[in-house]
């Protein structure tokens, strides 16, 4: 906190210095600020910063002219008002105060991307990051957090549970633009490689040959959606309908999709059954839990909760999942 307070006191102008406690142990900070707000520049001074913005208070004349939606969270409601104010102008922003509330958002509108603090109470940044990219719902959602801790080991645990960035406070608004900027628009390139519509300059799409990994992912989902409604459907089988081992199968899902086998299975079909929730009004709650290949309706109900943040009988997403998002 020391390089932050530093920061904070250099922008209005001030110094600050340390003495130790000639008593015992300890030590007593000193800060000078100089009177008033002439030495202030105009944007700088008091009464100029934005009020918070949040998903409610975004006029929704605006909405429809902004395509990406950016989920903010820090428990700092100045800071969170700043930022928030600097995004809205280009994006639609949810501000909300702690991990918990950004996970849930989260997983019911998938944003399309996530700034965080680290340092929050209920969830931190870092155990929010974690959550999002473990989930196969959300793990494509990219994540910049934020943090007053500028240590490498501090950076390295943000990008070591997969974060897609990471700046320190106090952080260049700009450069946060660009970052936001930069990751959203390389999302989209990558959406569009994958649902082939890169063309070449006569218009003929370009034929390319699918490397393994992509070949495997692909087997794999086809087996597991042949057999989605099958509950004795393991491992096992998975494995041999593929023709690998199953600590093959287990290394490589683990590898491409940060996965369990078993976890990667189960959310298929978790998927499956929201698909199914959201198209087919007319099934309920049992129904959906058996075609997917649940045996328990409590156990589906309580998977199904952790997966999506919410129960199955109250979900009402804004889009189906398997809808295309790109527009």
């Amino acid at each position: 906190g020391l390089h932050l307070t530093k920061s904070i006191v250099g922008l209005h102008q001030g110094r600050i210095r340390v003495r130790d406690n000639p008593d015992g142990p300890g030590a007593r900070f000193v800060l000078c600020l100089p009177l008033g707000n002439q030495h202030l520049s105009p944007e700088k001074s008091p009464g100029n910063a934005p009020h918070l913005l949040s998903e409610e208070t975004i006029p929704m004349n605006q909405k429809t002219k902004k395509t990406s939606r950016i989920l903010l969270v820090d428990d700092d409601p100045e800071l969170l008002a700043y930022t928030a104010g600097e995004l809205s102008s280009s994006h639609q922003v949810t501000a909300l105060a702690n991990g918990r509330e950004a996970l849930t958002h989260a997983l019911n509108h998938q944003p399309d991307l996530i700034v965080s603090d680290v340092v929050m109470p209920e969830m931190d940044g870092v155990t929010l990051c974690k959550m999002i990219k473990r989930n196969v719902n959300v793990n494509h959602i990219p994540v910049i957090l934020l943090t007053a801790m500028s240590g490498e080991e501090d950076k390295l645990t943000g990008l070591g549970v997969g974060a897609d960035a990471y700046m320190t406070k106090p952080f260049d608004i700009e450069i946060l633009k660009k970052t936001i900027e930069n990751l959203i628009q390389n999302r989209i390139l990558l959406r569009n490689n994958y649902a082939g519509y890169q063309q070449d300059e006569h218009g003929i799409r370009k034929v390319e040959l699918q490397p393994p990994d992509e070949i495997l992912l692909h087997r794999v989902m086809d087996v597991i959606g042949q057999n989605i409604d099958n509950p004795g459907f393991t491992v096992e089988k998975l494995s041999q309908e593929i023709g690998i081992s199953r600590v093959h199968l287990h290394r490589k899902l683990k590898e491409l999709t940060n996965q369990s086998a078993s976890d990667y299975i189960r959310n298929i079909r978790l998927h499956q059954a929201a698909t199914l929730l959201c198209r087919d009004k007319s099934m309920n709650v049992s129904e959906v839990a058996y075609a997917v290949g649940f045996t328990s309706v409590g156990h589906f109900s309580n998977a199904f909760k952790k997966f999506y943040g919410t129960p199955p009988s109250s979900y009402k997403p804004a889009i189906c999942p398997d809808e295309d998002v790109t527009s």
